[in-house]
């Protein structure tokens, strides 16, 4: 079996781990089984590998692989092996890939916001309105167009840097006001830009073997977490209870998921305070159960568990 995680869903992986030690499943890291890996292809297409790869668990990163060129100062011999390294373990996930898995490690998805905007909006879902762009005009006359406000958040990941005293990390959602407008220069990176939409709840929603496992978290009622749940308030956490989504929402979802490959990931929702409509953000390809579980009892990481040992 293969289970995907990265390694910033370790806690997650704990869990499932927990539970298959409780039922005397042999389960050991990926790192100590790759480091000893071979290819071995032999005549008419025959394809041979070490055959102890039954049980372990896969973290969701190549960097075990890579190790050995840490001494490597020179950077485009290294860029030059990273390649190659890249090759073999492409190759090696190609060739497991009949082994039951979690996470799709085959298919090379990219978190991409813009292109899952697309796609959300192929498949029926709504979306805010979108903004790309890098430049001050256009962008000023975005803000026009939506007096109740706009946004803007990262196209990627988290920007995350490291100064001699202190490290910096942005995420989450940032409002625009007329006054970041003005200071802008001309002309900047590409930025995403989306309209501010008032929300009743939001709703992170985790897909599992065609399954939606959804929770409502309830930000609005603190300043702190009404623009984005992720500002947690640690003293005073959103209440969160189990949600069910609307089976038209839920079939959109499938077809998106089905689209890109995903057979897991978490999926961010919101409510509009008005109209009730439900309004697609973006997905975790991923995917984070462990908090969605415990405050809603789904007990995940025992269902992942036993999927793999039927």
């Amino acid at each position: 079996m293969i289970i995907n995680f990265p390694e910033a869903r370790k806690t997650s992986m704990i869990e499932v781990i927990n539970w298959l030690k409780y039922n005397k499943q042999e389960v050991e890291e990926i790192e100590k089984i790759f480091t000893s890996l071979s290819i071995r292809i032999e005549e008419y297409n025959k394809e041979v590998v070490p055959q102890n790869t039954d049980g372990f668990i896969f973290n969701g990163s190549k960097a075990f692989i890579l190790s050995c060129l840490s001494e490597i100062s020179n950077q485009q011999i290294k860029k030059s092996l990273i390649h190659e390294c890249e090759i073999f373990t492409d190759a090696l996930f190609f060739i497991l890939n009949n082994k039951k898995f979690f996470g799709n490690f085959t298919f090379n998805y990219r978190e991409n916001k813009i292109i899952d905007i697309i796609l959300a909006q192929k498949y029926g879902l709504k979306t805010p309105s979108t903004l790309i762009s890098g430049t001050k005009k256009t962008v000023s006359d975005f803000y026009d167009l939506h007096k109740n406000g706009i946004i803007t958040k990262s196209l990627g990941g988290s920007i995350r840097f490291e100064s001699e005293s202190e490290i910096f990390w942005g995420q989450g959602t940032s409002i625009i006001t007329l006054e970041d407008i003005e200071e802008m220069p001309e002309y900047f990176l590409p930025s995403l830009f989306q309209k501010k939409i008032e929300k009743e709840y939001e709703i992170r929603t985790f897909l599992f073997k065609g399954k939606f496992y959804s929770m409502a978290i309830f930000s609005q009622k603190d300043n702190k977490t009404a623009l984005d749940f992720r500002n947690y308030n640690h003293s005073f956490p959103n209440r969160t209870v189990p949600y069910k989504l609307p089976d038209n929402v839920e079939k959109k979802l499938l077809r998106f998921a089905k689209f890109t490959d995903l057979d897991t990931g978490s999926f961010d929702l919101i409510v509009t305070k008005n109209e009730k409509d439900y309004i697609f953000l973006e997905v975790n390809p991923y995917g984070q159960f462990g908090w969605l579980s415990s405050n809603c009892n789904y007990y995940l990481e025992k269902q992942i568990a036993e999927y793999f040992e039927n």
